[in-house]
């Protein structure tokens, strides 16, 4: 199951990046939750719009994101359907320019052409 197939089923607010940190998944709950709809942050580098900053206000996302680096391949594909990787609080900027806190799970997953995607649940 790859990024956006996560992202489409999730129950809650979530969205999925490709391996060099550009948005490639954003759900209507995620909409709901921070005011950006898919089509204004689709193909864009999440850092340069959430702009994620830990709850004391220092940066948390950014181009060099330890979610994003490669990390060790799993033995196999079966390993690497739905893996947690890490859980944050962080505040994101929504479209309206409000930080708005949440709490990440994020998982990594293999897409289609066989890279690792990110998927955060909010």
């Amino acid at each position: 199951m790859n990024g956006a197939k996560v992202v489409a089923t999730a129950s809650g607010a979530a969205f999925a990046v490709d391996a060099e940190g550009r948005m490639i998944a954003w759900n209507e709950a995620a909409t709901n939750r921070l005011g950006y709809s898919s089509s204004d942050i689709v193909g864009r580098r999440c850092w340069t719009v959430l702009k994620g900053q830990d709850p004391a206000g220092g940066r948390f996302c950014a181009q060099n994101c330890p979610y994003i680096a490669p990390q060790e391949e799993p033995v196999n594909r079966e390993q690497m359907l739905l893996r947690p990787i890490g859980e944050a609080e962080t505040l994101f900027r929504s479209a309206s320019g409000k930080a708005t806190r949440v709490h990440l799970s994020t998982y990594v997953v293999q897409g289609e052409s066989g890279k690792r995607e990110i998927v955060h649940l909010i």
